[in-house]
């Protein structure tokens, strides 16, 4: 099925699956939470820096400032700006990735096979010497879509595994949301911040937390 496709076709799928399964993610952490809170009893964002507890507050007033912080339309702006940064690091990841894939199977045929690695390397020459350029030129094509396709599975999962942060993905509401609760619980500029939500089961003494 993806034979037919052209380069830049293939690198649009897969942008598409990509974005589709983003939002998906989205979706079913957010149907777990509101799950989980109808669940779970009371509850109370613990504020961090550095990961040292600096002060707590209830965790509707949490949402509540990350709620003003999503009505804020500069935000938007700079949401935007960091999602097409980031785009632009998935591609060159996803170039770079593509030498490294053809890298790590030649590296596995010497490991595995090291006799059959020089039979394809032959057959491989024998093919880019053909005088037909159409046949090599669909070859090459068909090795570099492969690749691509490999490289964008590699891509994802590097984005996945890293929350983004590997490529720069910022969450602009939380931060902004972040940067006020500094100012309010009188914490240092510099440092990590990270809000958890922590509440007790009602049905037992076991508490439960989750990053907000």
């Amino acid at each position: 099925m993806l034979e037919g496709l052209e380069g830049w076709q293939l690198l649009c799928l897969a942008g598409v699956v990509w974005i589709g399964i983003v939002i998906v993610r989205e979706l079913i952490d957010r149907r777990l939470e509101r799950a989980q809170e109808r669940l779970q009893g009371p509850q109370v964002a613990r504020v961090y820096l550095n990961g040292i507890e600096i002060g707590s507050l209830p965790v509707a007033q949490h949402k509540a400032m990350l709620a003003r912080a999503r009505r804020d339309f500069g935000l938007y702006l700079s949401q935007a700006i960091n999602t097409v940064l980031l785009g632009g690091r998935m591609l060159l990841a996803l170039f770079v990735f593509v030498p490294v894939v053809w890298l790590a199977a030649l590296t596995l045929c010497l490991l595995v096979e090291p006799a059959e690695a020089g039979t394809i390397v032959k057959e491989l020459l024998a093919i880019l010497q053909q005088e037909s350029a159409e046949k090599v030129g669909l070859f090459v094509q068909g090795v570099l879509q492969a690749s691509l396709f490999l490289a964008s599975f590699l891509v994802g999962v590097s984005y996945f595994m890293s929350h983004g942060r590997l490529y720069g993905y910022r969450d602009v509401f939380k931060e902004a949301v972040h940067y006020q609760l500094r100012q309010e619980l009188e914490a240092p500029a510099h440092g990590v911040v990270s809000v958890l939500y922590w509440g007790v089961d009602p049905q037992g003494d076991e508490p439960w937390v989750h990053q907000a």
